[in-house]
């Protein structure tokens, strides 16, 4: 028997998505890798793609099927593992199949039901495709003894059974929780009509009655300071017995938004939106985007003289401006338009509360933000390298100005971290910054730990999270007097700020490091969350009563 060295991986689901499937192969590829096997995952990271039609966080790379035959030729791996049947699954198995080599397949979803579900075709077009797809490999893996049974007198054969893992150690029980009056009933999972969710919603069973509607049209699998936000407050709300619905783009057609397409514009759900408020007649309604889904909530809520509360993430203007030739007047009456009839308009900070004071708004309330202590921690072993690091994380776009600190001529590691539409023209000018790609959780903590010095040139930003993420590491700050850093940081004390950034950097490069992290101490989610709810508008119960779409 061939001893196993190398592994390929090729699957059109992973990360930035977080579902079951890409949980279960980058756990097994870590498993493996700690056994002394090397893993490559091809996956749509690094390709052109397009959204994967009803499912868009799914990403089809097209057009790198060429690309994934040339890779693995290149590997020569001694077994290949394909995890889905999308077009790099399909790519796989294509030169396994040319190539005479053997190969294993997995089978995640219930895909024959899940596009009928959208799509009138029959249960046994979409088996037969299924049976060429996994026919010639040497096992199909299925999770559970149900599963196998069921395709067996389907006609399918050689199964093999691939179960899960869980992770004890994150997942445990509260073991002084006192039970509550009123239970709490949870799902926890994609929200879409594949996964029935209607179905547990409709039961009568006693359980949370406190209802919170938040509409956004920015949701995962983006990953960015407003996504975090709203994630991290609604399980905070959650945890206090609040029942969060969130009705975001996911689960709809939706478009990229131009310029930005890691948002995705749900345009064609404006009437689904407002039967779904109407059917969920949530106690308190916030509107967390300007976009799509926001427009239609807005107009639900004033139809139905329903109170609502807004939140302003991004200096909307003038991250317009920098694309398009519009005056900032036009936005800024836009906007006044959008968050005037709200009962409160929440900002992050003082310095922005003012700034839209001074234009004319009205009703602005305070939520700030908090940070997670747990995960971004300083090394406090760490010692001072001979060339510091000096670091950027986040979108990779020009309104983030991320060529100000490029054009700087500190000395020391310029690193980038994150992805985005500028970032091969920055590789092409730059070549001796390090670029390297999208991190999160623990690989985004230890980029932050290894840094000497966060700078955050953004001029349209409202508060800056990953200003707080880089404090709470022990890093010091470097920035522009904009909103956000003059709000957070205190020249001398966790970072500098000026109108000269390199000057900005050489001076944050002095600041203790343990005084950065004494300082985001004082921020938590509890709190932020304390902001938020208190802000909330109920609606009256005859009003939503009698709310119609």
């Amino acid at each position: 028997m061939t001893t196993l060295h190398t592994i390929a991986i090729v699957t059109d689901a992973w990360f930035p998505q977080v579902n079951g499937v890409v949980r279960t192969l980058s756990r097994t590829k870590e498993e493996l890798e700690s056994r002394g096997y090397r893993v490559e995952v091809i996956s749509p990271e690094g390709y052109r793609s397009i959204p994967c039609p009803t499912y868009p966080e799914i990403r089809l790379a097209l057009f790198a099927v060429r690309s994934v035959k040339k890779r693995l030729a290149h590997l020569k791996p001694d077994a290949v593992h394909i995890a889905t049947e999308g077009p790099l699954g399909l790519a796989a198995r294509r030169w396994c199949r040319r190539n005479h080599l053997p190969f294993t397949t997995s089978y995640h979803t219930r895909f024959p039901e899940y596009v009928r579900l959208r799509v009138p075709i029959p249960l046994t077009w979409s088996y037969a495709f299924l049976k060429w797809f996994h026919g010639p490999a040497h096992r199909m893996l299925v999770a559970t003894q149900s599963m196998e049974t069921e395709l067996v007198e389907r006609g399918f054969r050689n199964i093999g059974r691939w179960s899960r893992g869980v992770d004890l150690e994150l997942f445990t029980p509260d073991v002084q929780r006192m039970a509550p009056k009123v239970p709490v009933l949870l799902y926890v999972g994609r929200v879409a009509p594949e996964k029935n969710i209607g179905a547990f919603l409709d039961t009568d069973c006693e359980g949370i009655k406190r209802v919170v509607g938040v509409v956004t049209d920015a949701w995962f699998p983006q990953v960015n300071g407003v996504v975090r936000t709203l994630s991290r407050t609604k399980e905070e709300l959650e945890s206090r017995g609040y029942r969060v619905e969130v009705i975001s783009p996911e689960g709809y057609r939706s478009i990229p938004c131009p310029t930005y397409p890691e948002i995705r514009l749900a345009l064609f759900a404006v009437r689904s939106v407002k039967k779904r408020l109407a059917h969920l007649k949530p106690d308190a309604v916030h509107i967390a985007t300007e976009g799509p889904l926001g427009l239609a909530a807005r107009r639900w809520c004033r139809r139905n003289h329903l109170p609502f509360t807004t939140s302003y993430h991004t200096r909307f203007p003038e991250y317009v401006r920098l694309r398009v030739p519009i005056p900032l007047t036009w936005s800024y009456a836009f906007l006044k338009w959008f968050h005037g009839p709200a009962h409160r308009m929440l900002v992050a900070t003082q310095s922005m509360e003012t700034e839209l004071v001074e234009r004319g708004f009205r009703n602005i309330g305070r939520w700030s933000r908090g940070v997670d202590l747990e995960l971004f921690t300083p090394d406090v072993q760490r010692m001072a390298p001979k060339v510091p690091v000096l670091l950027y994380v986040g979108r990779v776009a020009p309104e983030k100005n991320i060529g100000a600190f490029l054009d700087t001529d500190c000395e020391g590691i310029k690193r980038v971290v994150g992805d985005g539409p500028e970032l091969n023209d920055l590789k092409a000018k730059y070549p001796d910054v390090e670029f390297v790609g999208y991190k999160h959780g623990e690989e985004l903590a230890a980029c932050m730990r290894d840094a000497d010095c966060f700078v955050f040139p953004s001029l349209t930003d409202t508060f800056g999270l990953v200003i707080l993420e880089s404090l709470a590491s022990g890093v010091p700050v470097a920035a522009y007097p904009a909103p956000g850093p003059i709000d957070l940081i205190e020249n001398g004390q966790n970072g500098w700020i000026s109108e000269d950034l390199g000057d900005s950097i050489r001076r944050a490069l002095q600041v203790d490091r343990v005084a950065c992290r004494e300082f985001a101490e004082t921020f938590s989610w509890q709190h932020c969350t304390d902001q938020f709810a208190s802000q909330l508008k109920p609606a009256p119960q005859k009003l939503l009563e009698q709310a119609v779409s």
